[in-house]
């Protein structure tokens, strides 16, 4: 059975994703995001330069902090990354630092440690094509629905992981229509014989493989940029259109050089806990997708709506509720509880 959950902790409102069942290791068909994606930006006329203004807040300087926190529970969970290299191409160094970030996110609120176990670098295109190319007749029925499909990521993972032991959690770094629109999203597949000591919430499976489809590249509050090609964003514009900057049209854009785009130029961005480092959007994000495996409410998991304020008993708004939104990944607090409670030694 595949899951998929459309969560990322980009400031697009989104609404819930409807999950389908199929029966076991049969993967579904991708849904469509119900959320819209940004308007199509026209193209002005001329290109405008670069603009080199000093920024309203000055971000804090970069601190080179190399600490890998450990779960004081003794508690971990195992992960794989796998890189798409016909997306990516980030280095061993890069990754390495992602991954340390990320696990200290979720040390922080879990109290359980991240264990990388393989990271892989594979072609998506040329796994399929290989396939395609071995085998004429095609008897398996998972390899018989990707000639019929649109490339769902499921099937890439099942083939990874059907002839050998998978993790209990991976985080597959590739560029789709969704991923760069939304910055991520949560899937998942039942591998029959396998055991995963984090258990499925839902249906007490032990044999469920979570993931998060991820966009290395996806900026946090960006600036001036035409979207309508998600994968290709391109900046056309000193000042926020299309609603970025939180929908505060025209806000000045400053060039980040240590995070490589135009950002928003304004106090509530500079100094937000994303903008402190620049894994924290996307190490924050890797985890929300996790998370949203260990929820009942889909998008309404996610932190500040009314059904998490219902289950937390209240939710405090106050001048620092952007930091404590991304500082909680954007997500429940009660699912990272959840989430830690779903221990069973397999």
């Amino acid at each position: 059975m595949i899951i998929l959950f459309f969560g990322c902790v980009s400031e697009t409102k989104e609404q819930e994703v409807e999950k389908k069942s199929e029966p076991s290791k049969e993967p579904t068909k991708k849904p469509e995001p119900t959320s819209q994606p940004p308007a199509k930006v026209p193209d002005p006329s001329p290109t405008p330069q670069p603009i080199k203004t000093k920024p309203t807040a000055e971000p804090p300087p970069a601190k080179q902090d190399t600490t890998l926190k450990k779960s004081s529970i003794n508690r971990d969970i195992k992960v794989d990354i796998i890189v798409d290299t016909d997306s990516f191409s980030p280095s061993d160094s890069e990754l390495n630092e992602f991954f340390r970030v990320t696990n200290n996110i979720l040390v922080d609120k879990a109290d359980v440690e991240m264990k990388l176990m393989k990271t892989r670098r594979v072609s998506y295109s040329g796994i399929k094509n290989s396939i395609i190319i071995s085998r004429t007749i095609v008897t398996n029925d998972i390899l018989k629905k990707i000639y019929e499909s649109e490339d769902p990521p499921e099937f890439f993972i099942f083939l990874r992981y059907e002839s050998e032991d998978p993790p209990e959690f991976f985080i597959f770094l590739r560029a789709d229509d969704t991923s760069a629109t939304y910055g991520g999203y949560a899937i998942g597949i039942d591998l029959a014989g396998s055991c995963n000591r984090y258990r499925d919430p839902q249906g007490d499976k032990k044999n469920r493989v979570y993931g998060g489809l991820m966009d290395w590249k996806h900026m946090y509050s960006s600036c001036g940029y035409d979207s309508s090609d998600p994968k290709n964003p391109v900046h056309i514009s000193n000042m926020s259109i299309d609603g970025e900057c939180r929908n505060r049209r025209g806000t000045a854009c400053i060039f980040r050089e240590d995070f490589g785009y135009y950002m928003c130029n304004d106090n509530e961005s500079l100094n937000s806990f994303y903008a402190k480092d620049r894994y924290n959007f996307l190490a924050a994000s890797t985890v929300h997708e996790l998370m949203h495996h260990f929820g009942e409410h889909g998008n309404y998991d996610h932190f500040g709506t009314e059904k998490c304020s219902e289950i937390m008993g209240g939710t405090s708004y106050d001048d620092d509720t952007l930091n404590t939104f991304q500082k909680n990944a954007g997500i429940c607090p009660k699912l990272f509880e959840v989430f830690k409670a779903s221990y069973q030694e397999c």
